[in-house]
């Protein structure tokens, strides 16, 4: 969310190499969540000169090249359902849990693109991307790892080798609209270099293909801008009557997956039912009961080399346990939102 100064660094980036793709890419997309649509697409214009097309292979294998794309067998079918499922993803998350909202500002990276696009015009490395990190996740990661991240997607992946090209691409357009495109993004640090490349390649061709139909349309750009405005409305709402409740907000979309794992010991100190998402509010209303973002609580501030704020890490004692929270932090949006909590000291 530091997209200011990541324009920054990006900008750095490009005078050292003007032929840096992914720092004009990056800026791109920093720019059109910050609302500066111009610049977005001045960047976005740039980039395209410098973009190659990799290798797609058609169908799948299992000896996987990792430095190719493999491509649906019916390409149509599969553009279809991830429009279908992008635009059901992005209505439940209008209406869900804030970890659907709080990806991005205006919502780059939910795939704002599918709302103008028919299935004929969805670009050819949306729809490859999209499925080669799919057949990967579906070849190469533990069914468990999987719903550490999302349910949905540890579905998907058992599903996968059985569903028609149409079930692929609405299941995963869903997965995109709701949570975004970087909801993928922390199975990187399990996969390694080549899963990197992977999910970097769909944000690259999910940012190319939202700017690409602001550019060749003004109609096209005006709906665009029009889902991204209501993007952030509804995430603003839900972020200020978070606020105005002094409630606790969750960070992302795994959250109470990842606090509510046996080794937090919650039920050292609250009833488990076992139902993680009820336990978690259990956790939320705990930690809200006893004021543990009050200041007086501060353990460790976390910040950016220029200064800027980003964890800061609370800790008290109640029970005879200590309790520990971590709270990632957005300055200039002032929000302060659940990372992490557990139990520190376990008697």
């Amino acid at each position: 969310m530091l997209y200011d100064d990541a324009i920054k660094l990006l900008t750095k980036a490009i005078k050292y190499n003007p032929k840096n793709l992914d720092a004009y890419l990056e800026r791109a997309y920093a720019y059109f969540e910050l609302n500066k649509v111009d610049l977005a697409l001045k960047d976005y214009k740039i980039a395209k000169k410098l973009y190659v097309n990799p290798p797609f292979l058609q169908g799948m294998g299992s000896n996987f090249d990792s430095l190719r794309f493999y491509v649906p067998h019916d390409r149509l079918d599969f553009a279809a359902g991830l429009i279908k499922g992008i635009l059901k993803g992005s209505k439940e998350a209008a209406v869900d849990f804030i970890p659907s909202v709080l990806s991005s500002l205006r919502g780059m990276c939910n795939g704002l693109w599918a709302f103008v696009c028919s299935p004929k015009e969805v670009s050819e490395e949306v729809i490859n991307t999209a499925y080669t990190l799919m057949d990967y996740i579906s070849e190469h990661t533990s069914f468990d790892c999987l719903e550490c991240v999302v349910p949905e997607i540890g579905e998907l992946s058992r599903g996968w080798k059985k569903l028609s090209d149409h079930s692929k691409g609405k299941k995963m357009g869903f997965i995109i609209g709701k949570y975004g495109v970087e909801i993928f993004a922390p199975l990187g640090a399990i996969k390694g270099v080549t899963y990197v490349k992977k999910i970097k390649a769909l944000k690259r061709a999910n940012t190319m293909a939202t700017l690409e139909n602001c550019a060749v349309s003004s109609s096209k750009k005006s709906k665009i801008l029009i889902e991204a405005s209501n993007h952030s409305e509804i995430r603003t709402l839900i972020v200020e009557a978070a606020a105005k409740s002094n409630s606790i907000l969750p960070s992302n979309s795994n959250v109470y997956l990842h606090v509510m794992q046996k080794k937090h010991a919650w039920s050292k100190i609250i009833e488990i039912t076992g139902n993680d998402k009820i336990d978690f509010k259990k956790v939320v209303g705990f930690l809200e009961k006893y004021e543990i973002r009050n200041k007086k609580n501060i353990h460790k501030i976390f910040k950016t080399e220029n200064g800027t704020v980003f964890k800061v890490t609370h800790k008290m004692e109640i029970e005879g346990y200590t309790v520990v929270a971590d709270f990632d932090v957005v300055p200039n949006l002032k929000e302060y939102t659940l990372k992490n909590a557990y139990l520190e000291t376990i008697r």
